[in-house]
């Protein structure tokens, strides 16, 4: 992994290197002033691969073969090390992919990525085709990733967080929901609760690493604001998060704690679970099985705006030269067909999270509610539910990424100061230290 990481690095560092002169980086007052004209047609599609990833590519191959069966697809799979020297070298050359498909983590950071100029702005190739609308989709994820209003990236599927619980534990414990609709009120509630009764647990499932994961990623503190790259740190929120952390270190430990127990065995009680939107309907389901009232809440934000995190996009490097042929490829990966594999459990393992086109975000909430409830037991409570879920769900405010070596930096600092290496003043100070550094890199 971290040979991987270093070749990603090197890859990123020579992407920044590329010239913005070419026809897809012209000054924005260019751009206006000229109407845009759709690529010519070419009769080719040039796609790279690492060997572990080219199957998941497959399915949108097949359907873009469907549809212009007259354009030769050039698959190239490569061992990882072939795959990213290629990248690194031929990007910048102005040749390379004509599509990049990207997991979150693939690059060391993808918001320096995009600055860079690498990848061309696909905004009015959606808003002059008159076959796209964005209405069709969580725009709130898919505007969420403009730069500068450039859209240089296009996510495929995202993650968003809920909290499920439900009114019986919530009455248990002294929560009033109104405390866990603010970040700032959902840490104080945990570092209330933690301090009454040590033995609860704040969530199931999770070990001292994915605590820090959820206060971190699902409250989407992204630590710069994406548009103008400055530092965008609360230190107070830092503070409850890092007592919180804390807190459940100290408790806790490395242990995990299943949500079930198969075995029949006592669990320890916790407070909530906190899990992505496609398994909300079966967290939902085992409340009502046990007989209690589910509650399912938004995961509170650092910004308090409603939340989610990309897991897979793609983009369309500025050198490629078959451009017209990648947003016909970008535009397969976005289609009912693909999109509703993806929430019929139907897509690659590489696909898992929620699509980001509208209908298919209900077929795999009423897919998930049908194969947690096959009787339709609960019927009642689904049609209502379901709806409240999907609400939840699409109604996106703001977007995050995952910057991989930012997000390591502060869960090592904040582990430090959980296990008492370092007092919080100093973990604060290194943190925002790091980020400085790292901005002005």
């Amino acid at each position: 992994m971290k040979n991987r990481f270093r070749s990603l690095a090197a890859a990123l560092a020579c992407l920044l290197l590329v010239s913005c002169a070419s026809d897809d980086a012209k000054t924005p007052d260019a751009a206006a002033e000229e109407p845009f004209v759709f690529p010519e047609e070419t009769g080719t599609l040039v796609l790279y691969s690492e060997k572990t990833n080219h199957k998941r590519m497959q399915q949108a191959i097949n359907l873009f073969g469907e549809l212009y069966p007259d354009v030769k697809i050039d698959l190239q799979v490569l061992d990882q090390d072939a795959f990213y020297n290629r990248l690194r070298t031929e990007i910048p050359a102005g040749t390379g992919p004509d599509v990049i498909w990207e997991t979150s983590t693939y690059l060391p950071d993808v918001y320096k990525t995009m600055a860079a100029g690498v990848f061309t702005d696909l905004n009015p190739y959606f808003l002059n085709d008159e076959t796209f609308s964005f209405g069709d989709y969580v725009e709130g994820v898919l505007d969420g990733v403009l730069i500068q209003g450039k859209r240089y990236i296009v996510p495929l599927d995202y993650e968003y967080y809920s909290i499920i619980s439900s009114e019986e534990a919530l009455a248990e414990f002294g929560i009033d929901r109104e405390q866990l609709t603010t970040y700032e009120g959902f840490l104080d509630t945990c570092l209330t609760v933690k301090q009454n009764d040590p033995n609860v647990l704040l969530q199931s499932d999770l070990n001292f690493s994915l605590y820090l994961n959820s206060f971190i990623t699902y409250a989407n503190i992204r630590f710069y604001d994406p548009e103008t790259n400055e530092l965008d740190v609360n230190r107070d929120q830092i503070k409850l998060l890092a007592d919180v952390a804390k807190l459940s270190y100290a408790c806790d430990g490395e242990d995990q704690y299943s949500y079930y127990n198969p075995d029949g065995s006592e669990r320890p009680r916790f407070m909530w679970v906190s899990n992505r939107a496609d398994d909300v309907p079966g967290l939902a389901f085992v409340e009502l099985f046990y007989g209690r009232t589910p509650v399912v809440l938004p995961y509170p934000t650092a910004s308090g705006k409603r939340a989610a995190n990309v897991m897979i996009y793609c983009a369309v490097p500025i050198g490629a030269e078959n451009k017209l042929n990648a947003y016909r490829f970008v535009k397969v990966l976005l289609s009912e067909e693909y999109q509703g594999a993806i929430a019929n459990g139907k897509a690659p393992d590489l696909l898992c999270a929620t699509p980001v086109r509208r209908e298919s975000v209900k077929e795999m909430m009423a897919r998930r509610a049908r194969l947690n409830d096959p009787t339709n037991k609960y019927a009642d409570f689904w049609e209502e539910a379901n709806e409240e879920y999907y609400w939840q769900t699409t109604d996106i405010e703001e977007v995050g990424i995952i910057r991989t070596y930012v997000y390591n930096s502060a869960k090592g600092l904040l582990k430090s100061y959980a296990t008492g290496l370092i007092d919080f003043d100093k973990m604060y100070d290194k943190l925002i230290n790091v980020l400085t550094l790292y901005r002005d890199e």
